[in-house]
């Protein structure tokens, strides 16, 4: 995984490291699709002969694009190899150049050279912890000598907390205190198989290199500055590294073998291990103090930034109906469906015909009736016309169908392609309920959700109804799946695997909430919910291993139906079944089903 691939020293690093062979995930602020970034990673895999160089997209001057990703990321079980993360993107602001902000609206070298970087290796933490003991994991992180000017001791807690004229240099001094409080964090964790941690930090200087980012700051972002930058080019090319030069500390630092042994936190530079210049950076007071900072900071940022996504896509929301209702002012009732003598409801967005509903009944507000439509001046449903399903697309198993769909689905930009919804019946009485949670393992056994299997309406559900059924709906690829099954709860040490890649909170919650029992609000509501996460937190306090809850877990819904489902126009949707046959031996048979 490498910041920072598509110019400069990355590049050179992406380069070697694919001509190795190495499987490479570019990080980009580009999306997938934009034309530069397609010709680049084709340009790669053609020179180096590698097919397996992609592209995430991932914006460093944004934390909340930083933890979509990171998230999806860790959010995998089992979890997704990573042998290496190389953080090589940064920003610098010219001498006499202003000071850029990023989209969280704070000073860019701040945010972009370490804050940024503290957010993503703070949430790939569990998925660099719980890679196998025989891997040797490395996160390399590019710093520079202007560190030695840099001054940390007294950062506020503003937008722009870095001293002014060292905004550059204490950016990297802030991000070596970070990498080796990070290699401590790593090293405090007790592996689940009690071997040593196998993770690694190491920080490169590649030294005084002609990339792109020096080019701005020697013609200090001007275009004169770069006139005479080119005049006197001769002499930048004589004294400063090429990129493929400067990398070579970068590739040295990811395959020298003794860098793979011992302690963590080591510095190289020009291929050499060096010592630190500044006593910050192995000062526990100094690193415990930006750690906090940076905590509070990235978590103040990121409330701020869900609000104002929010506002934003309310307001858009309210443009949008007021467009459409001025679209059907201008073109008149007459546009509307005739109701053949019915009452009409109209709002905004869809026209619906009730008409003895509304006549019959006592609703003092006939708007709230509504009925789905497609668009916003007919009341016909939208028609289904990306794909169709034949028998002969199908594979025999419908595990590996369903990862064939899901993988489709996520490619194909899906939001959260892995929600689903449960439902469960409890008897004697036959109430269904359901909800939405995450699907987290797929296996030849079947379909893995976890939760909370003591307190919650599913758990009591289950324990007298060993029946449930899932339902996934991916609108972008108009397809959905239902399964239908039995029951069955992981072991302790299953669930505890997934247990330990959840953020600290999300474990700490687990054994906190009640879930579902009533929160009196006379009583405190939230208040009594925040102060049993305060009992939790006390008693592990301290503790980077915290067991699994007993009534906390895997669930495996082991089928007997599953059924794929296509949209087609008309209504004349595909539909194929696969019913677990007994009398052969568990195999499946595959029935296509009427609309």
């Amino acid at each position: 995984m490498i910041t920072g691939g598509t110019s400069g020293i990355g590049a050179a690093v992406a380069q070697q490291l694919a001509l190795r062979g190495a499987q490479l995930i570019l990080l980009t602020q580009q999306p997938q699709s934009d034309p530069f970034l397609v010709d680049y990673i084709e340009d790669i895999r053609t020179a180096t002969n590698n097919e397996l160089i992609h592209a995430e997209q991932v914006d460093l001057s944004s934390l909340h694009s930083i933890r979509v990703f990171a998230t999806k990321w860790v959010d995998n079980a089992p979890p997704r190899r990573l042998d290496m993360v190389v953080l090589c993107a940064n920003t610098m602001t010219p001498r006499f150049g202003r000071a850029d902000l990023t989209q969280d609206n704070i000073e860019s070298n701040w945010g972009i050279n370490y804050l940024a970087n503290f957010h993503l290796l703070g949430i790939l933490s569990p998925a660099l912890r719980a890679q196998p003991p025989d891997r040797d994991v490395r996160i390399i992180m590019g710093t520079c000598s202007s560190y030695i000017g840099g001054e940390i001791h007294a950062l506020k807690d503003t937008r722009s907390p870095l001293p002014p004229g060292k905004q550059y240099g204490s950016s990297k001094l802030a991000l070596m205190t970070f990498a080796q409080a990070y290699q401590k964090h790593l090293d405090a964790y007790q592996r689940p198989d009690k071997q040593a941690n196998n993770a690694r930090v190491v920080l490169v200087d590649p030294g005084l290199t002609r990339t792109p980012g020096m080019r701005r700051w020697l013609s200090m972002g001007s275009l004169w500055g770069l006139l005479l930058y080119l005049i006197t080019w001769p002499i930048w090319w004589l004294t400063l590294k090429s990129p493929e030069m400067g990398a070579q500390s970068f590739l040295y630092a990811a395959m020298e073998a003794d860098l793979g042994r011992g302690a963590g936190g080591k510095f190289i530079k020009e291929c050499r291990e060096r010592g630190f210049l500044k006593k910050e950076i192995r000062d526990e007071h100094v690193a415990k103090t930006l750690w906090e900072l940076s905590d509070k900071q990235i978590e103040a940022l990121e409330k701020e930034g869900a609000v104002r996504r929010a506002r934003e896509e309310k307001d858009g929301k309210g443009d949008e109906e007021k467009g459409a209702s001025e679209d059907l002012k201008e073109k008149g009732e007459s546009q509307a469906p005739k109701s053949n003598g019915a009452k009409l409801l109209r709002t905004p967005n869809l026209y619906v015909t009730c008409p003895t509903l509304l006549q019959n009944s006592d609703i003092a507000d006939p708007e709230l009736l509504v009925a789905p439509a497609g668009t916003r001046t007919t009341a016909q449903a939208d028609q289904y016309t990306k794909g169709s399903l034949s028998r002969d697309q199908l594979s025999p198993s419908p595990f590996t169908q369903f990862h064939t769909w899901f993988t489709h689905a996520r490619d194909s930009g899906v939001s959260l392609p892995e929600s689903v919804c449960f439902s469960t019946a409890s008897l004697p009485s036959g109430k269904v309920s359901s909800r939405y949670v995450y699907l987290k393992e797929l296996d030849e056994k079947g379909f893995v959700i976890y939760s909370n299997w003591e307190h919650s309406r599913k758990a009591a559900d289950v324990k007298s109804n060993p029946y449930a059924s899932l339902a996934f709906w991916w609108k972008d690829v108009e397809r959905q799946v239902r399964v239908e099954g039995r029951v069955e709860r992981l072991s302790d040490k299953e669930s505890q695997v997934y247990y330990d890649l959840r953020a600290r909170g999300s474990r700490i919650g687990a054994w906190a909430s009640r879930q579902s029992q009533v929160l009196e609000e006379d009583a405190g509501g939230r208040e009594i919910l925040e102060g049993w996460v305060r009992e939790v937190e006390e008693r592990f306090e301290g503790k980077e291993k915290i067991p699994v809850p007993a009534f906390w877990g895997g669930l495996r819904v082991v089928p007997e139906m599953v059924e794929f489902w296509q949209g087609r126009e008309s209504r004349l949707h595909d539909r194929f079944r696969y019913l677990r046959d007994e009398k052969e031996g568990h195999e499946w048979k595959i029935e296509r089903l009427s609309p």
